[in-house]
C-alpha cells in the first residue's frame, strides 16, 4: 500500500507552492499532522528550508515511495545525440528542455533505478540537490523557451 504517500503529499505540497512565506513554524505544524497518533505510515516526510540564490525555499524528503521507478520512460525522450526527439515521443511522454536539462545534470546509470526526485531511496543530499535544480531554474531570470535573460518590468 502506498499509505505514506498520504503523509509526503499533505508535507511536501508545500514545496510546490510559490508566494508561501517560508518559516520554521510552519515545517514544525506539518511535521505535527503527519505525526498524529495512530497514522497508518510508519514513516513521515521531512522538510527543511534551504537558501537559494533567490531566497529560502522549503525542500523535502519523503517518508515513502510512490512507486515512479516502475513507470515506463519511451527511450526516445532521453537526450543524447541518438534519441529522436520528434519521432515516435506520445504528447503525454514528450520531455520538455526543463527535463532534458534535468536529465544531463543528474544522469542516470543504465541499471540505476528511476527515483522521483525526493525518494525515500535517494540520499537527503542528492535529493535536496534535485530540488535545488528545479528551483533555481524556475526563478531563474532566463525565459526557458529562449534561453535569453530576462529583466524585470
Amino acid at each position: 500500500m502506498l499509505r505514506n504517500e498520504i503523509a509526503d503529499s499533505l508535507a511536501l505540497g508545500i514545496t510546490h507552492i510559490d508566494g508561501l512565506p517560508v518559516r520554521n513554524d510552519i515545517i514544525e505544524i506539518l511535521d505535527r499532522a503527519v505525526q498524529v497518533t495512530g497514522s497508518p505510515w510508519r514513516t513521515g516526510p521531512s522538510l527543511a528550508i534551504v537558501e537559494t540564490s533567490t531566497g529560502p525555499a522549503y525542500v523535502g524528503h519523503k517518508g515513502g515511495c510512490c512507486l515512479a521507478d516502475t513507470c515506463v520512460i519511451d527511450e526516445s525522450a532521453k537526450p543524447g545525440p541518438e534519441a529522436d526527439t520528434e519521432a515516435g515521443v506520445q504528447p503525454e511522454t514528450e520531455v520538455d528542455d526543463g527535463y532534458r536539462a534535468h536529465l544531463e545534470h543528474f544522469p542516470a546509470g543504465p541499471d540505476e533505478p528511476a527515483y522521483c526526485d525526493t525518494c525515500k531511496f535517494r540520499s537527503p543530499e542528492d535529493s535536496r540537490a534535485r530540488q535545488l535544480f528545479w528551483l533555481e531554474r524556475a526563478r531563474s531570470p532566463v525565459d526557458p523557451e529562449t534561453l535569453v535573460e530576462t529583466t524585470p518590468d
